[in-house]
């Protein structure tokens, strides 16, 4: 890719929105799967026993008052599984919208419209829990260190503007 008449390497970035986009869809096909088999597991079966109790108890006593305690319970437990169901959306959709935007949007938003930033001068990188990092002069720190080695070196580099990934040395 050639950006102010330099060729850079922005496949980094690519990656990056790829692997993002790609956890975003996972987390909400996976999210939706446990929707759906976790507060549907035992509905079928009850509904089935419900149906059979309704039938004994037009003629036995004792399966009217099991029907009832059925019923009641049920009823308990319908409050405890909205509150759980909500509980679990919330923090399902605050988990989706967070990727969305704090990591997609902006990836994709910095590819697309080549929104890079070039720095000149002092840089320090560091390697840090198997990452590298670098720091520039002005406070901001990158994610990546384009494959130079821990210190400090007088480079120019360039950066994506929203999601601070170093993305190439200007030599």
């Amino acid at each position: 890719m050639i950006y102010n008449g330099v060729t850079i390497n922005d496949s980094i970035l690519l990656v990056y929105n790829i692997l993002f986009t790609f956890l975003l869809i996972l987390v909400l096909g996976v999210g939706i799967f446990g929707f759906i088999t976790y507060f549907d597991k035992d509905a079928k079966k009850k509904r089935e026993i419900r149906k059979k109790l309704e039938e004994k108890a037009k003629t036995d006593p004792y399966a009217k008052k099991k029907l009832d305690k059925m019923n009641r319970k049920r009823n308990k437990s319908i409050k405890q599984e909205m509150f759980e169901k909500i509980f679990a959306f919330a923090i399902l959709a605050a988990l989706w919208f967070a990727m969305l935007f704090f990591f997609v949007i902006p990836g994709w938003t910095d590819y697309i419209k080549k929104d890079y930033v070039v720095y000149e001068g002092e840089i320090k990188v560091e390697y840090y829990r198997r990452h590298y990092y670098t720091y520039l002069d002005d406070g901001t720190c990158l994610t990546g260190g384009l494959g130079l080695d821990e210190g400090d070196h007088n480079k120019t580099i360039v950066y994506s503007k929203r999601t601070d990934i170093a993305l190439d040395i200007l030599e």
